[in-house]
Formats: C-alpha cells, structure tokens, sequence
C-alpha cells in the first residue's frame, strides 16, 4: 500500500518507519530535523496523488499549514485536499474546515475512543516520569491535585494511587466526583478551586481551560512542581510564571516519551480503519 506520512512530531516519523518495515510504500514529508529528506513541492503533490492513505497529525493544521514542527518547509493545506485522490483515506488529527471540498474519505482517529485511551495511557505514564525526574521526593506520600477527570486524568489518577500519592482530585461532572470519592481519593467541584486552601506538593492539569488561580498557588511550597498537560491556555494563571513557581509545559508528551509506542498505536489504528473499509460493500 502507498501511504504519505506527512507532518507531525517523532511519533509520527516512528510510524513512517513501522509501517516500512511492515512492507509499505512511505513517502515521509516533514521531518528533515529528524534526518528525513527534503523533497520539492512537486514531488510532495505526487506522493500525495498516488497515496492510498495519506496520515497527517494531531493537530492536522495550524495556520492553514501542515503542523509539522520536524521540518522547515511544512505542506500547505490546501495541496492534501486537492491532491488527494478520490479513492484515498485522509487520517487527520481534528482536520476542521481545511478538508472540506477534498474527495477522499476523512478520518479523525482522535475520535477514535482505543486510540485515544491508548494515548492517554502514554500520556500519563510520561507525566509521571516528569514529575519523578523534577522532584527530589519520591511520589508516595505526596500531596497531588489532579484538575480534570477525563481519560487522562484518570488514567494519571490509578498511576498515582499505586504509587501511593496522596490525591485530591477537581471535577464538574456529579458522576466523576462520586468516582472520586468512592476509589478512595478527595474529591473537589472544580468551581471550588478558588476557596481551596490546602497546600499540594504538585498540581496537575488536564483542564484545557482557566482553572487554577493565583490564590491556590500562593499556597504551594518552595520546592513544589506544576505540570501542565493541557493545550494552551491551559488551566494555570498566566501569572504562575511570574510568582517563581515551577510550571513544566509538557503537551504532546508521547511523541516526547515514547515516540516509537506512540508509532506502534498510530499504525494499529490506521489498520483498523483500513480493515473495516475493506469489509464494507
């Protein structure tokens, strides 16, 4: 099968290299810092005509360009909807309005529920492995405030009991706080945060949104660890950063933690996919 691999982080470079050694036809456009070659524009329009499937990432566009932080010559995104070929199979990461008008079949895999636990998965593994690089304790006894209970925040939530934190955990959903309270951890309505006095050695947020002010900070000590899981904005008062706390940034962390794992879940989805439109009549 001819697959163009185009964009995106390492995770997406370790799928190109998967999905070679499984006996694909790749063309990966987008990684040159990564040691990938540099093709001319017309030859990226030709990869992009003959694929069967064409992958883009997560984010698929930003700026009406190709994310595509491995390279300094990212894809318009105007030559992936009107190069694609009728019959192809478009992979995007919340593809939006860019796609519209393109007469290949769209996939947004990030709706996918498996691969988003499995990403969520890596994602909290990875921030763990932050947050016992960046401390000088250890993470059993400490004193957590989780912000959101999504997957992610669940997922996080099981790797932190087992590791004996002690948690309090920020939801809006009735349902989650009662989940909350019943495996044992504190729950806090997350419209609560501002009154909430008790003081954390590390405060983790999975809230793409402004939650957690100047107030609650004030309350952490010297040596306490912020991690910030979110998109921008993110769920930290932008004055965080002025009021000598550490803030650790960390999207995309399982193109940064485990790249190749990341590849291996991005190539089973694109199989998956692929399988079940075969089936179909």
């Amino acid at each position: 099968m001819d697959i163009a691999v185009v964009g995106g982080d390492r995770r997406w470079y370790a799928l190109a290299s998967l999905l070679i050694d499984g006996g694909e036809e790749v063309t990966a456009v987008g990684f040159e810092t990564l040691g990938g070659p540099a093709y001319p524009p017309e030859a990226v329009k030709a990869a992009l005509a003959r694929a069967a499937c064409i992958v883009l990432p997560a984010p698929a566009f930003e700026n009406d360009m190709v994310c595509a932080p491995c390279s300094a010559a990212p894809v318009p995104a105007r030559w992936i909807a009107a190069c694609a070929a009728e019959d192809a199979i478009i992979f995007a990461g919340r593809p939006g309005v860019a796609l519209e008008g393109t007469r290949a079949k769209v996939v947004d895999y990030l709706q996918w529920e498996p691969y988003a636990v499995a990403n969520g998965e890596l994602t909290a593994e990875g921030a763990l492995e932050i947050l016992m690089r960046e401390r000088d304790r250890a993470l059993s006894g400490a004193r957590v405030l989780v912000t959101g209970y999504g997957r992610i925040g669940k997922l996080l939530c099981r790797k932190l009991r087992a590791l004996g934190a002690r948690l309090t955990v920020a939801a809006r959903k009735p349902g989650d706080l009662a989940m909350v309270a019943a495996m044992g951890d504190t729950p806090v309505p997350i419209q609560g945060l501002p009154g909430l006095e008790l003081p954390f050695d590390i405060v983790v947020n999975t809230v793409p949104a402004p939650v957690i002010g100047k107030e609650l900070l004030r309350h952490l000590p010297e040596d306490g660890v912020c991690l910030e899981l979110a998109s921008r904005p993110g769920g930290f008062d932008p004055a965080a950063e002025t009021m000598g706390i550490r803030l650790i940034r960390a999207p995309g962390l399982p193109g940064k933690y485990a790249p190749v794992t990341a590849g291996e879940i991005l190539r089973d989805t694109i199989y998956y996919f692929m399988e079940e439109m075969r089936k179909r009549p």
